[in-house]
């Protein structure tokens, strides 16, 4: 007999944890990865193509107040880190 009451006990102690994790949460992004995936290509695209020569050690400010849209942050920063790679200094 105490075996059947020790597996009993087991089954009940147990049996909280089986069904603990079932809930499923969905989350619904505003774009898709594959939008997410063509905008920022498209951003990086048109922000590699100004060819300015800016000597070392410029300040450089990105003025926003142009940039408008859901994914207008990435799009300065893919301009910023443009001009940062030759050697200019964010000034902001």
């Amino acid at each position: 007999m105490p075996f059947h009451i020790s597996r009993a006990a087991i089954t009940a102690l147990l049996l909280p944890f089986a069904f603990g994790c079932t809930a499923e949460r969905a989350s619904a992004p505003a774009r898709t990865a594959t939008e997410q995936l063509l905008l920022s290509t498209a951003a990086d695209r048109a922000a590699a193509q100004p060819s300015l020569a800016i000597p070392p050690d410029t300040k450089v400010f990105v003025d926003r107040s142009y940039f408008q849209g859901y994914d207008d942050g990435y799009a300065v920063d893919a301009v910023r880190n443009q001009f940062l790679r030759p050697g200019a200094v964010s000034g902001g």
